[in-house]
């Protein structure tokens, strides 16, 4: 909710604990908190702050900040956190055709991929933040936003790695570059017309900035011109090939046997996020004696590739998501 009387309790919550909340505002936290796993609702983490919309909205910008595969995925609410494996249908080898007049059509079922399954979803805490009695009494710190903004980082370093292994092992490896630590503008090209056209309308580059920089600077001869020049999108995006770079911290660099540049349909990773899941909780006891107040991040979400099953005679994946693999 973006109620301004939420919106000031969360505050007073930060700095104070649940001493300062209307009585109203603590049995609706108990309430929506403290659920039993096989009630499979809440966060199952007892004590703490379903947050408000603001203090999202902060996290979120951190995230991005910080790792741009939160910026393609797509997400899903599920209101509880029990396994569940979602349905997609095989677009890249079923096709429209004709039949005989009074024949019977063909009959494609929506297909559920092998393995592509949420297990239990888990829980992702960020670890204590500490600041002093002091700080936290100064009417001109802004301790939500701050708040926000660490744990958004400290989401971001832990699930964009955790993610980011996730979409690489459900990738598939359009082939071996001839370096283990350049590539070629061939090769970057060919990962671009490797992937099926279901997926490379809607492509997109992920890569770390050091990797982005090693392609931006290849020259088509010594002292030539760049071979892909600098550009950006309307939301200064850079762009190569025409399709947008997304940077991730996470992604490893151009060495042997690493996987630096992946290309595809990143929309397919999927995040899956339990309702009113992201809670904070406030430590105002346990650092009391170094003079200290404390809070920590909770938060249940998971991440899937969704991958079709394999497919056509002899059985094949089409990933919509493919990646060089660096030379040994």
């Amino acid at each position: 909710s973006g109620d301004a009387e939420i919106e000031s309790e969360f505050r007073e919550f930060l700095r104070h604990g649940q001493s300062f909340l209307t009585e109203k505002t603590r049995r609706e936290m108990a309430g929506a908190i403290a659920q039993t796993r096989s009630e499979g609702e809440g966060s199952g983490v007892a004590g703490g702050y379903v947050v408000p919309a603001s203090f999202i909205a902060e996290l979120w910008t951190s995230l991005k900040q910080h790792d741009q595969l939160f910026d393609v995925e797509t997400v899903i609410e599920t209101k509880t956190g029990s396994a569940l494996t979602p349905t997609i249908v095989d677009d890249t080898s079923i096709s429209a055709s004709i039949i005989p007049e009074s024949g019977l059509s063909n009959e494609v079922d929506v297909s559920l991929p092998a393995g592509a399954s949420f297990g239990i979803c888990p829980t992702w805490r960020t670890g204590s933040v500490l600041s002093s009695f002091e700080l936290v009494a100064d009417s001109a710190f802004n301790l939500s936003d701050a708040l926000a903004r660490v744990f958004g980082a400290r989401f971001a370093r832990g699930i964009g790695s955790y993610f980011t292994q996730i979409l690489l092992n459900g990738a598939t490896s359009a082939f071996t570059s001839a370096s283990p630590t350049t590539l070629t503008a061939d090769e970057v090209i060919n990962l671009f017309t490797a992937l099926d056209v279901a997926y490379s309308v809607n492509g997109s580059w992920l890569m770390n900035t050091s990797t982005f920089g090693a392609i931006a600077k290849i020259k088509a001869s010594t002292g030539g011109s760049f071979m892909f020049p600098s550009q950006v999108d309307g939301e200064s995006r850079p762009l190569l090939l025409g399709k947008v770079v997304y940077l991730s911290p996470s992604m490893p660099n151009l060495a042997s046997g690493q996987t630096a540049v992946a290309f595809g349909d990143l929309s397919r990773f999927i995040r899956r996020e339990v309702q009113s899941s992201l809670v904070v909780k406030q430590y105002s006891q346990k650092y009391a004696i170094s003079g200290q107040y404390g809070w920590e991040a909770f938060w249940r979400l998971d991440g899937l590739l969704m991958v079709p099953p394999p497919s056509g005679s002899p059985l094949s994946v089409i990933s919509p998501v493919e990646y060089i693999t660096q030379h040994s």
